[in-house]
């Protein structure tokens, strides 16, 4: 019988129709580009991977291998049925109710007075149960964690993410609100007013420049973390907190060439900025785009 590790090594090009070289699947997928796993398997999956992939196909089954950090409680501790301490996904995606939470510790193999403990903390923490957070809030979560060794994830930072999406979605009804009925960009693009631009449209055009070339940069080297955060930055600090409120008075006491330049500006930032969202949020951005 083999283990599951033996078998686990073979997968790279076994579940593409190996032996059979000839495989449609096997020329196509096989070798991958990326594998990415958690650290701590290193010696157990992908040493194995890759002895197994030279040894029976002669090829490297990936190029790069990407290591994300081990997700954790909140507390630094690992998460385990027995702890009670396991965070299900579903549930800060769909939300979960406080009496499912306390049922949970009630199950496990906790010690009565560490269980006690446990509710106690958690029902200080979620009194209503954890809301319905959504995907992308959970993913851009999950991103803004690697910037760290190990994730002790806190739902409570993945309902502020979910805020942060109330707010990209709100300012993108301030635009629309503000967009004249059969509005359409100027397909010559901002660069075509330089000389309506005002000091605020200008400024938030430097920043905007600024997050692509990082944001770009830091997909590219896998540094996910610091992408995230100079997209929040930009959308949540930069964005909306700073330019949709300078850019109020020139929309309404603007002359048209200066309205017309801070609507183009507006529309340039939601555009960019939506696509430089969509790869971590995918379907709030699908949905505003």
């Amino acid at each position: 019988m083999l283990d599951t590790w033996f078998s686990s090594g073979l997968f790279p090009f076994s579940a593409m129709g190996w032996p059979n070289m000839d495989s449609p699947d096997l020329k196509a997928f096989f070798p991958g580009h990326l594998l990415e796993t958690g650290g701590d398997i290193i010696f157990f999956w992908v040493a194995r991977m890759v002895m197994m992939s030279l040894e029976l196909t002669d090829k490297l089954p990936f190029e790069t291998v990407f290591f994300h950090p081990m997700v954790k409680d909140e507390v630094g501790s690992k998460m385990s049925k027995s702890k009670g301490n396991v965070i299900d996904p579903l549930e800060v995606i769909d939300s979960c109710t406080l009496k499912t939470l306390v049922a949970k510790i009630e199950n496990s193999t906790l010690p009565p007075n560490e269980q006690k403990k446990s509710i106690k903390a958690k029902t200080a923490m979620f009194p209503e149960g954890i809301p319905a957070c959504g995907t992308d809030a959970l993913r851009f979560t999950m991103l803004a964690y690697m910037v760290q060794s190990s994730i002790n994830l806190d739902v409570k930072r993945v309902v502020g993410y979910k805020e942060f999406c109330n707010k990209i979605w709100n300012v993108n009804k301030f635009a629309h609100f503000n967009f004249p009925e059969g509005f359409v960009a100027n397909p010559a693009g901002v660069a075509s007013m330089q000389e309506h631009l005002s000091l605020s449209d200008k400024w938030i055009l430097t920043r905007l420049s600024k997050v692509i070339k990082s944001s770009n940069q830091n997909f590219e080297d896998y540094k996910f973390g610091d992408m995230v955060q100079d997209l929040y930055d930009f959308w949540w600090k930069e964005l909306c907190d700073v330019y949709t409120e300078v850019s109020k008075p020139q929309l309404k006491t603007g002359s048209a060439q200066q309205q017309e330049a801070t609507l183009n500006t507006l529309y340039t930032c939601l555009d960019v900025g939506l696509r430089l969202l969509s790869p971590t949020m995918p379907f709030l951005t699908e949905e505003l785009y």
